[in-house]
């Protein structure tokens, strides 16, 4: 018998050997990936080096074009400079968005002020009649900011050069040694197994059997067994910790309900220690914990017993239960609307905003044992963002008188040069003209989303049918299409519902759809204006076959001042589309866009439909 039980002892510690060879190789392999991996790591250094490259480039272009509006090429020069300007700042966001080691942060804020500084003494040098400004010298002002700015972008491309040089030897080093390192620890450990298995196997058995028994008593419940250690080698000491273990599984049976309710108070405690709300609910929605933080924020009665009721009980918001009772019954984090992020609670007219987010709480098998919804107040940060759009409405406001009389004294100028027949100032007159319609437009767009963004513009609801805004958006662009040589249609199915809605608004946002389209269909395009309904909404489509977006964009679309670059000029504030969705959210409607590069673009928002209990409450009312 005790022969077979070294038989396997020994076969158990050959299977033990072979595992450690596995290991082995395994580790090799995987320190061969971890090189590969930092070397993978280092490719974010390249992108600074390049984007440092291409800044240079620019930059020198830039320059160049000032030294052709210098001598007297303004046209070419300044159309070069704009080029490279733009191209200068693509990359500078790059490598801005792409610090990754010490250093490289200064030298970006550095290049920032001194090329906006050069920017600044670039456009100034010339006025706008194209004359050169004294006050202004290339050397003195504008040529060392150059070598200034060039050097910088420089600096950051040696800084990302050596430190991936640096990393690339270090993680080279690094590897080899972990390698041989591992090599040697793997022999080792085999030759000390090899024996080890030799001596274990005729020392063990014995002492072996005897724990086997105790820990057989001891699995039935038994923990008042002591094994007795007749030798002082590994085994007798084996023994004796074999008997502290008994003692302390002892001594734990008979503290572990102390110790759960000291983990439990542990657990309360650093809940009320957070400073955001935290309510925990379990999965019959009965509040088990609650902070400090979220009764205050709450405004709830601390008077009443809030532990063990039920959420709806002591916190009456439906749209917080919904959210609750779907990550429940999901188990998983519940997707939670734009308008429904925000909670606000009234605290005596001082309101105060907070954001919340909803967490499933799991055990180690996967069960649902509850949730945990988080309150973090943002109530400065909503006023930050409210003064922000008061003050960007106010100066859209202030700034549209002068630029009303600029117009004026540009359009006077210019008759005055139809009259003279100066058709150099009459044509320079009309790029004016045509800048500050653009820039009118500009500040308009950037009045009615700082309105919209505070809350202050007017939605004048009625019942329309969508098909009449339909009309009204094709009649005002039928003849934009035409001249552009593409084919404007529109599909409206039968007998569509009503919705409520301000028609002069829903009418804009189509319109700026439709003009969108214009603007990237090539001629011989066509557009089609879809409308049906799916369900309660009312779905709204504009379909072009244009030059579609790249899916880079798709997602920054709706963002202020983002523009498609097409084969037209584009035109515009790049404001349209933000506007267009606040306006849809304001009618509890959404917007998206779904488009293939080079196949066109399909932009949708929907529209509540007007349901039968409403239809009827606002005929009674007429």
């Amino acid at each position: 018998m005790v022969k077979s039980f070294q038989q396997r002892i020994l076969f158990g510690y050959s299977i033990s050997l072979v595992l450690i060879v596995i290991i082995l190789l395994w580790s090799m392999s995987q320190l061969s990936r971890l090189s590969e991996a930092s070397n993978a790591i280092l490719k974010e250094n390249y992108k600074s080096i390049l984007a440092a490259e291409n800044m240079i480039d620019a930059l020198e272009r830039q320059n160049s074009a000032i030294l052709l509006i210098i001598t007297g090429n303004g046209a070419k020069g300044e159309k070069q400079f704009s080029e490279s300007e733009s191209e200068f700042l693509q990359w500078f966001t790059r490598a801005k968005d792409n610090i990754t080691i010490k250093g490289e942060k200064d030298i970006i804020d550095s290049l920032n002020t001194a090329y906006n500084k050069y920017l600044f003494n670039c456009k100034k040098i010339f006025s706008p009649d194209r004359e050169p400004v004294t006050s202004i010298n290339f050397d003195r002002d504008i040529y060392p900011n150059f070598l200034s700015i060039r050097q910088m972008c420089v600096d950051l491309r040696e800084l990302n050069q050596n430190t991936m040089f640096t990393s690339s030897n270090r993680a080279v080093v690094i590897g080899n040694r972990a390698r041989l390192s591992l090599m040697i620890i793997g022999i080792i450990a085999i030759c000390i197994g090899i024996g080890f298995s030799l001596v274990v196997s005729n020392l063990v058995v014995r002492p072996v059997l005897r724990i086997k028994e105790a820990a057989q008593k001891i699995m039935e419940g038994d923990y008042d067994i002591h094994i007795a250690a007749e030798t002082s080698d590994e085994i007798g000491q084996l023994t004796l910790v074999f008997n502290e273990m008994v003692n302390k599984l002892r001594i734990y049976r008979d503290m572990n309900i102390d110790r759960i309710v000291a983990e439990r108070s542990k657990n309360d405690a650093i809940i009320r220690s957070i400073d955001d709300g935290i309510i925990v609910v379990d999965n019959e929605f009965r509040i088990t914990n609650i902070n400090p933080s979220a009764v205050q924020s709450l405004n709830l009665n601390i008077s009443k017993e809030i532990t063990g009721e039920h959420f709806l009980g002591i916190i009456q918001n439906e749209v917080l239960f919904h959210y609750i009772k779907e990550t429940v019954q999901s188990a998983a984090p519940c997707p939670i609307e734009d308008k429904d992020t925000i909670l606000t609670i009234d605290k005596g007219g001082d309101k105060q905003h907070y954001q919340y987010s909803i967490t499933p709480v799991l055990s180690k098998s996967g069960t649902m044992l509850g949730v945990v919804l988080l309150l973090r107040n943002i109530t400065k940060l909503k006023e930050i963002d409210r003064l922000k759009s008061e003050f960007v409405m106010a100066a859209s406001h202030e700034l549209r008188t002068p630029l009303t009389s600029i117009i004026m004294s540009v359009e006077l100028l210019r008759e005055n040069a139809i009259l003279h027949q100066n058709e150099n100032v009459e044509k320079l007159l009309g790029v004016i003209h045509e800048e500050l319609q653009r820039l009118k437009i500009l500040v308009n767009d950037l009045l009615d989303l700082s309105k919209i963004e505070s809350g202050k513009l007017e939605i004048n609801f009625e019942k329309v049918n969508i098909q009449n805004l339909v009309e009204r958006a094709i009649a005002l662009l039928k003849t934009q299409a035409l001249e552009s040589g593409v084919k404007l249609e529109t599909q409206i199915a039968p007998e569509l519902p009503l919705v409520f809605a301000d028609a002069n608004k829903i009418t804009w946002v189509l319109t700026n759809l439709i003009a969108n389209a214009l603007r990237y269909t090539d001629i011989e395009g066509h557009i089609l204006v879809q409308a049906g309904q799916i369900g309660s909404l009312l779905h709204v489509s504009v379909i072009d076959d244009g030059i579609g977006i790249p899916y880079e964009l798709q997602s920054k679309i709706f963002d202020k001042f983002v523009q498609v670059k097409g084969t037209r000029e584009a035109g515009g504030s790049g404001l349209g589309l933000s506007i267009s969705r606040e306006i849809i959210r304001a009618h509890s409607g959404t917007i998206w866009v779904e488009s293939t590069p080079g196949e066109g673009s399909v932009f949708t928002f929907t529209l509540p439909v007007i349901a039968t209990e409403q239809k009827g409450e606002l005929n009674d009312k007429e």
